[in-house]
């Protein structure tokens, strides 16, 4: 299971994710090119990685794997996002979801029930506020 990963470690594992397993010195080299890290820093960031579980080091070479896969770091993220911020309520963090991004509910999903049955009376209201302003401004 995912632990909780910093930025600077999640610099580390999206190289790793996007070009497979790579060395301790092609990640240094990388890190440096685009972010500006020493090689030191690149080393002591592996090595927490290491401890956490998030990647492995193998090889005569040191080549670096991630043990996490993307998908994974994100649905701890979220879920600590909707227990931090949400009491641990899905449909609330979906309802601020929305209400900041109404225009990704105009064309829903066919596959999926829509609206869900708790956020019908927000949808309702927003696809109202849609239609005004698109009446305002003649879109």
């Amino acid at each position: 299971m995912p632990t909780k990963f910093f930025d600077s470690e999640l610099n580390i594992l999206e190289l790793l994710w996007k070009d497979g397993d790579l060395t301790a010195g092609q990640l240094a080299a990388n890190l440096k090119e685009r972010i500006g890290w020493s090689r030191n820093t690149t080393y002591t960031v592996i090595n927490k990685l290491m401890d956490k579980g998030g990647i492995e080091r193998y090889g005569n070479n040191f080549s670096c794997k991630a043990l996490v896969t993307r998908e994974e770091v994100q649905a701890f993220e979220l879920t600590e996002l909707i227990e931090k911020f949400f009491d641990g309520e899905d449909e609330d963090m979906l309802a601020a979801f929305f209400k900041k991004s109404p225009h990704l509910m105009v064309d829903p999903p066919a596959s999926a029930e829509w609206p869900p049955n708790w956020l019908s009376d927000e949808v309702a209201r927003l696809k109202d506020k849609l239609a005004e302003i698109k009446e305002r401004w003649q879109l």
